[in-house]
């Protein structure tokens, strides 16, 4: 999975007074057409799921149960870049220029060695044609989780 994102930045801070010699200064940052989002996820992993079933009217499949997915390489890539112009907004001055910041940061992390999730599904029987939506939720930090909906055909 890769994500970029290229647009235009504003952002505004105040400097406090205790610093600035009782003068409340702002200062807004302008990026125009520089700031950079990247990323880019691979993951290479073998799914292991062990659920139970309750059925109901050989019509309708509820199930629950836990997967594992062992990871086996992959990883994710970030890149920021951002160029700003800088501009103090003083009370009673006129604006002025600080300069420019230039941010950029990149990371890479690789995946954990396995995950284990819990699965929530149910299925609809439809002669050969099984419809199913499945939950999946990983106890990480932050919270994953995944919906899968889908039909397959079984005789």
């Amino acid at each position: 999975m890769g994500l970029g994102v290229s647009r235009d930045v504003s952002s505004n801070f105040g400097i406090p007074s205790s610093v600035t010699n009782g003068v409340n200064v702002d200062v807004t940052g302008d990026a125009t057409g520089n700031a950079v989002f990247k990323i880019d996820m691979t993951t290479r992993s073998i799914p292991v799921e062990v659920t139970t079933s309750v059925r109901l009217l050989t019509l309708l499949t509820a199930y629950g149960g836990l997967g594992f997915d062992w990871q086996l390489g992959g990883g994710s890539a970030l890149d920021l870049a951002m160029n700003a112009s800088m501009i103090a907004h003083i009370p009673g001055q006129p604006d002025a220029n600080l300069g420019t910041a230039f941010v950029h940061a990149t990371s890479h992390v690789d995946p954990s060695a396995a995950k284990v999730r819990g699965i929530l599904g149910a299925q609809v029987d439809l002669w050969l044609i099984r419809l199913f939506a499945q939950l999946n939720v990983a106890n990480t930090s932050p919270t994953m989780a995944s919906v899968a909906v889908g039909a397959r055909v079984a005789y």
